[in-house]
């Protein structure tokens, strides 16, 4: 029967790779992540960084489990779990294209994995001998800058030039690594940096088989739950899809990024017992923080990375983290229990400003957080969520369910309840804002596949702030609204059009209190088009309205075209793109996600008048050894962006990259 199923999908294979894209759906999550809070992105490059390591040594279907799924972002845990299911009850895979025959995954999905899994018989490779070497070294830069710009990067201590170093060992069992990294304005090798790199992180992950089923040594990642009272790394949401927001992710993970303020440092354990698994951690580091002068607390964590000036200098290192905690899971073929619980300890004292919207902000020099999670499949449904609680008895509630009717329709909801009084400095939850307090909401999505060829996903999230938030100065509400029909008529053809409404309550004046809606709207229609083994073509066009409720309402457009150019059995790849775009306003400024060296992402915010312009190659010197280039820049800009005199902004990042 299994072999009657490969032939079958062999002849009608039109199953296609993405090369080293990402999907268009986590492409466009991330765009949506950089308009909600471009922090939230610090520790995307770590990312991409797993997903290539994958496009080269791809996840054998035979030999995986729950936690390798997660690591590819793909897909969700129901789909996770009928892929075990699948395979336990019909045998091992006998090829990729068996994937078609797992009850509810989408053919999109497996589209999607195609690059990054495999079908070959379980063994172990020997570790040590059967890895991967990794070297990346990477320079970027301002070939030309504006006057706006040139007078900014006078007030830096150090040169515009922004470095990165990295070296990754990875086989079957070990993963260890180094980076170095150095921001754009910073000291290299003097000054403050005498040491060379602003930042380091060094890691080392082994996974094993036995009751010690793994361990973290140096720089990880810590997830929990639904990101409630902890997560790091990058946690999808509410975003360009309307069914896959529930969290998922290994407990702990070697850390790759070069963000400089999520993450761990320190050890953790992975204990692995029957149907129960835990994880334990402990972490010391220093973290940014800015200092109240008269009492030596501290009133904010500082996020950002950059130490470029001496003021940010000042403030580099200047709080000391202890932080603690385990996660424990119990987990059936339908059902998985979690209990999870951390704790921070700091050298000093949280100390908000004296304000009515900092009521219940976080305070102290200690905070802990506690919770229970669940997730399960019953039949066609799968619910996941969470419960959390604060050392003052505020709790936080987020409760999902993803229903599937047969092939042709999903349904999916979210609730959350998060008390005005609930803080939890690592979470990260599927929220409307980016913290994890002072919020109530409830989401609900349906995806829909009338016909081969046809899908429309719709969801709509109103939600409600119970206290005050910075600049708003009441409860307030806001909604938010997309819809997106997606049209695949022939292999190699993709288009879609897409319309979001988002509605938020906010002060119109600080001093009047008087409250308006702001409102955003965007309409977008993006083509991709396969042209041949050689071609790929993009085209998206998209509008913005943004209304704040006063006299500054802004409106703008962007159109870019895109070709990308990936012979077969060639050593180079070369990827192209023009964009016009117009805008009254910052806040008018648009995003698209757009081609960048490997293991690197560009989002770019276009606002003003302009053409951006941006070209990637990639050349194959030997099989160990690559050498990447990119450059962008502006043909023309408009009085809004500030260079409507002077040169044009043009920046250039090259790369090598060896394997051995």
């Amino acid at each position: 029967m299994k072999k009657l199923l490969f032939t079958a999908c062999l002849i009608g294979g039109y199953l296609v790779g993405y090369g080293q894209d990402l999907p268009a759906n986590m492409s466009n999550q991330l765009e949506q992540m950089a308009e909600a809070d471009e922090s939230l992105l610090a520790d995307a490059d770590g990312l991409l960084l797993q997903w290539q390591y994958y496009q080269r040594h791809p996840l054998n279907l035979n030999a995986s489990g729950a936690a390798e799924w997660r690591e590819l972002q793909v897909l969700n845990e129901k789909e996770i779990q009928q892929v075990l299911r699948y395979r336990q009850l019909m045998g091992d895979f006998i090829s990729v294209y068996e994937l078609l025959a797992v009850p509810g995954l989408e053919r999109e999905k497996i589209r999607q994995l195609l690059p990054l899994i495999c079908v070959r018989p379980v063994f172990t490779r020997p570790s040590f001998t059967a890895g991967q070497h990794l070297i990346v070294l990477q320079a970027a830069g301002a070939l030309s800058m504006t006057s706006a710009q040139q007078k900014e990067q006078a007030s830096y201590l150090g040169s515009p030039l922004r470095l990165v170093v990295r070296y990754r060992y990875t086989d079957a069992g070990w993963q260890w690594g180094l980076t170095g990294e150095k921001d754009s304005g910073e000291q290299f090798f003097r000054g403050k940096q005498k040491r060379g790199f602003d930042f380091y992180s060094f890691h080392v992950f082994k996974k094993g088989n036995g009751l010690l089923s793994g361990f973290a040594l140096g720089d990880y990642s810590v997830s929990m739950g639904q990101g409630l009272i902890h997560w790091q790394g990058i946690g999808w949401g509410k975003g360009a899809s309307a069914a896959p927001v529930a969290k998922r992710n290994t407990m702990v993970r070697a850390y790759t990024g070069t963000g400089e303020a999520r993450f761990m440092r320190g050890a953790a354990a992975l204990l692995r017992k029957g149907n129960c698994e835990a994880a334990v951690f402990a972490s010391m580091r220093s973290l940014d923080a800015s200092i109240t002068g008269d009492t030596m607390g501290f009133s904010s964590f500082i996020t950002s990375g950059y130490h470029r000036t001496a003021r940010e200098l000042l403030n580099k290192g200047n709080l000391r983290q202890l932080s603690a905690g385990m996660i424990m899971r119990y987990q059936l073929p339908s059902l998985q229990i979690g209990v999870n619980a951390i704790g921070h300890l700091y050298n000093r004292a949280l100390q908000k400003r004296d304000v009515p919207y900092n009521l219940y902000a976080q305070t102290g020099d200690r905070w802990y957080n506690l919770s229970i999670d669940h997730a399960g499949t019953i039949k066609n449904i799968h619910y996941y969520g969470e419960l959390a609680m604060d050392p003052q008895g505020d709790f936080a509630l987020l409760q999902g369910l993803l229903v599937s009717v047969g092939r042709e329709m999903d349904f999916s909801f979210v609730y959350r309840r998060i008390a005005p009084g609930y803080q939890a400095p690592g979470g990260q939850a599927f929220t409307e804002s980016s913290t994890v307090s002072n919020e109530t909401g409830l989401f609900g999505g349906v995806v829909l596949k009338p016909s081969p060829g046809w899908k429309m996903e719709c969801y709509a999230d109103v939600f409600r702030f119970p206290w005050l938030k910075y600049n708003v100065h009441a409860p307030s509400a806001g909604k938010d609204f997309f819809v997106q029909l997606t049209h695949t008529p022939a292999k190699g053809i993709e288009h879609y059009l897409r319309f979001r409404a988002q509605a938020i309550e906010r002060d119109f004046s600080s001093f009047s209190g008087t409250r308006t809606m702001l409102t955003r709207y965007t309409l977008r229609c993006h083509l991709a088009l396969t042209v041949n083994k050689l071609l790929q073509l993009r085209q998206r066009s998209e509008m913005l309205w943004y209304d704040p409720g006063g006299a500054a309402a802004e409106t703008g457009y962007a159109v870019f075209v895109e070709a990308l150019l990936r012979p077969k059995m060639k050593p180079w790849s070369l990827s192209v793109r023009l964009q016009y775009y117009q805008t009254e306003g910052y806040n008018s400024r648009i995003y698209a996600y757009e081609q960048d060296l490997p293991y690197n992402y560009g989002i770019p915010a276009v606002y003003g008048s302009g053409y951006r312009w941006n070209v990637v190659t990639d050349y194959d010197l030997t099989k160990q050894l690559s050498v990447a280039v990119r450059c962008a820049g502006h043909l023309r800009a408009g009085p809004v962006a500030g260079t409507a005199t002077g040169p044009l902004p043009v920046t250039m990042a090259l790369q090598a990259r060896g394997r051995f």
